[in-house]
Parts: structure tokens; C-alpha cells; sequence
């Protein structure tokens, strides 16, 4: 894994959280269509990247089998700084889980997900690492998905919201106070473009060279539900099925821009499990690059996506405790297993690559050595208001 320093980047990035087991996206289909059924997989919504001013990573902390006691911080780490700070202090419950974009400047926009009472997402904006927050005009609650909001350079953005199976894609502008509906999930599935996926869910938004984009859950097998607006109407991109993943159902479950290049995050599913699969264009009207991934047992956790600098990466568990592998052009390769309750990796400045674990209100930040150990280079006890969301 190679990163270099960010404010030499020029990403659009995307960026989510959501709340723990109950708030997981599921990717099962549930219709008709597909001759499979495929075994759930829960993806989990804690995640990590860099935008040109720091390193952040969204972490669940607080008693993580009980969702009102669940706490999503935003935490960062300025660039020239050794230590991660909590900068979740935009005054607004987080139970329900955060999703966050960035077009890769210095900027960052945070959507807090609805819980409890909450039935909006508010959303807050930073160009201080934090440290200073200022409102955006709120949205409808957003979709628990992975990538649920995204930002381009102009300052346009995207949001997914509501539920699976019913969610609708808005567009806005961050200097605006209006959002406009792009699609819903019954308009869209109508629509001619979407006929060979025929779309049980909308599960992704992301922005790319080609502009927006829009991924889907399909029910057909063999077939990614991968989309680019353009010119007022949607276009369906070709992202290329392995022979050997043709008797499975996919789902974009994440977006990401790395330096120009697109990526995407998908599930193949079936009744014996899922695997992963990573998809990148440098040219997303043109065509894209599959890489496929690791297999995961039946009814596995995906934990954590995030950004690894030159793609992605990938947390999930197993029995016998945490398992991650990161992707890159090159392709997809393990990483010695992280300590017990990592919730995310992050990766950078250079090739350092850091565990951030969790245990109630303490966190830990282990760092990988030269020697594919785990070293232990920080704690913090981080403040959680328990009992103040029931």
C-alpha cells in the first residue's frame, strides 16, 4: 500500500456511517427474477480516508449491542499530527449512525442518520479539521447505506435517502438551500436503462469523471447495477461479470474516487455466501476492471470499507476474530489479522497503516510495524453521554 501526501491529491470523496447491527445494509434480494437466493450479507458502516487537510475515521464507541447506547464519533488526525482527536461536536445526536463527503479539498460535509425521534438528517460542514462547524439545510433521513452522500468539486452533491426498496436520490448544491429529487427507486426501476438489472434497491451515490453516479441492487444474476446521469436522464454503465460469478446477484455497496481513478466496492451473492469485488475505470463511460476478491462464510459481517490511498479495503469477521484485505490495481491482498475490537483501519501519510479498537468509551490505536506486528501507540477515553437517547 502506497499514500502520498494528500494535499498532493485531487479525490472526490465519499464517505458514510450508519448504526451497528440494526442499521446494516442488507444485501439480500428479496423479489423475484433471480434463481438463486442469496445468504444476507451485513455490511457494517465504520470507514476511514484522507481529505487534503487530515485523516478521518467514523468508529462506533459505547455499548455496541444496545443501539441507544451507540455512539458514532468522527475522529481526525491533522496531517503533521501523531494523535487522533474527537472532532464529534456538531451538536447533534449520533446514535443513528454518520455518513460524511468530501470532494477532497478541505472541506467536509457530516449527515447525522435519523433515530429515535430524529426523522431528518442534519448536516454540518467543516473546513477546519473540525474544529468549527457551520449548518447546511437538512435532508430527509438518509439511506443506512454505504455510500449515502457525495460531493464533487463544484460543490454539488448527492443524497441517498430513506429505506431499502423505497429510497430516492436528491441533488443540491452546498451554496444552495434546496434539494431537488433526481429519482426514486419505483421511478427509475420503470425506466427503460434499468431494465436488464431490474433494480430491487438504489444503494449507492457517488461523483466520478464522468459525474454522478448511481449503484443498485439487481435481481437479475450476472449483472452490476451501475449507473451515470447525464444531460437531465441516466445512463447504464457495462462493468464486466467473471464467468464464474455469472450465477450471482450483485450490489454496489460502495463508490470512491482515488486520484481520478473510480472504484467501486461490490457483493456477489448466493445461497453458499458472497464474495467481494472490486471494479475500477479510469474511464467510467468507457469500461472497467473487475478484480475479484475474498470469499466470506455464510452470513458474514463486513465491518468496515474505507480507503487504503491507491483503492480500498475491507474489514470483516470471522469466528475467530477480524479478518481485512486491501485492493489496489495490482490487486487484492491480505493484512495480518488486527487486533480484537479494530472497528476500522486507516491508512497513511507513506505506507503506516493504523488499527483503531474499540472497548466501550476507550480507544485504542495500534500501529502496523515493519515486522506485521501490532503496536500500540495511543489511548483515549472519549466522553458518551449513556442513557441520554432513551
Amino acid at each position: 500500500m502506497t499514500m502520498r501526501h494528500a494535499r498532493q491529491q485531487r479525490r472526490s470523496r465519499l464517505r458514510w456511517f450508519a448504526a451497528g447491527l440494526a442499521s446494516t445494509l442488507v444485501i439480500a434480494p428479496l423479489g423475484a427474477g433471480a434463481a438463486s437466493s442469496p445468504e444476507n450479507i451485513h455490511v457494517g458502516m465504520a470507514t476511514s480516508f484522507s481529505n487534503s487537510s487530515a485523516q478521518w475515521a467514523v468508529i462506533p464507541m459505547g455499548h455496541l449491542r444496545d443501539t441507544s447506547n451507540t455512539f458514532w464519533q468522527l475522529m481526525v488526525r491533522p496531517f503533521g499530527q501523531s494523535r487522533w482527536s474527537d472532532a464529534t461536536n456538531f451538536g447533534v445526536a449520533t446514535n443513528g449512525g454518520l455518513s460524511i463527503a468530501s470532494p477532497g479539498d478541505d472541506s467536509l460535509t457530516v449527515g447525522t442518520h435519523a433515530s429515535h425521534l430524529l426523522r431528518f438528517s442534519s448536516l454540518a460542514q467543516t473546513r477546519t479539521s473540525g474544529l468549527t462547524w457551520r449548518s447546511v439545510p437538512p435532508v430527509p433521513s438518509l439511506a443506512n447505506v454505504a455510500s449515502a452522500l457525495a460531493q464533487s468539486q463544484d460543490g454539488s452533491e448527492l443524497a441517498l435517502i430513506g429505506k431499502a426498496g423505497t429510497a430516492s436520490v436528491l441533488a443540491g448544491n452546498s451554496h444552495a438551500s434546496t434539494w431537488r429529487t433526481l429519482t426514486t427507486t419505483r421511478s427509475f426501476a420503470s425506466q427503460s436503462v434499468a431494465r436488464s438489472c431490474q433494480p430491487l434497491a438504489l444503494t449507492a451515490v457517488g461523483e466520478s469523471s464522468a459525474g454522478a453516479l448511481l449503484g443498485a441492487r439487481c435481481s437479475y444474476d450476472g449483472v452490476v447495477g451501475l449507473y451515470a446521469y447525464e444531460h437531465n436522464g441516466w445512463r447504464a454503465l457495462r462493468v464486466p461479470v467473471p464467468t464464474s460469478l455469472r450465477a450471482r446477484q450483485f450490489s454496489v455497496v460502495a463508490t470512491e474516487n482515488e486520484r481520478g481513478t473510480s472504484w467501486l466496492l461490490l457483493a456477489a451473492t448466493s445461497g453458499h455466501g458472497a464474495q467481494l469485488v472490486a471494479a475500477w475505470s479510469n474511464a467510467p463511460l468507457a469500461g472497467w476492471h473487475v478484480i475479484v476478491g475474498p470469499r466470506l462464510g455464510r452470513s458474514t459481517e463486513v465491518q468496515s470499507i474505507g480507503s487504503n490511498g491507491a483503492g480500498l479495503f475491507a474489514l470483516w469477521g470471522t469466528g475467530s476474530g477480524e479478518r481485512a484485505s486491501q485492493v489496489g490495481l495490482s490487486g487484492w491482498r491480505s493484512v495480518p489479522p488486527p487486533p480484537p475490537g479494530t472497528q476500522t483501519l486507516s491508512y497513511g501519510p507513506g505506507n503506516s497503516v493504523q488499527a483503531l479498537t474499540v472497548r466501550n468509551t476507550l480507544l485504542r490505536v495500534f500501529t502496523l510495524t515493519s515486522t506485521n506486528q501490532w503496536h500500540g501507540d495511543q489511548r483515549m477515553s472519549v466522553p458518551l453521554q449513556f442513557g441520554s437517547s432513551q
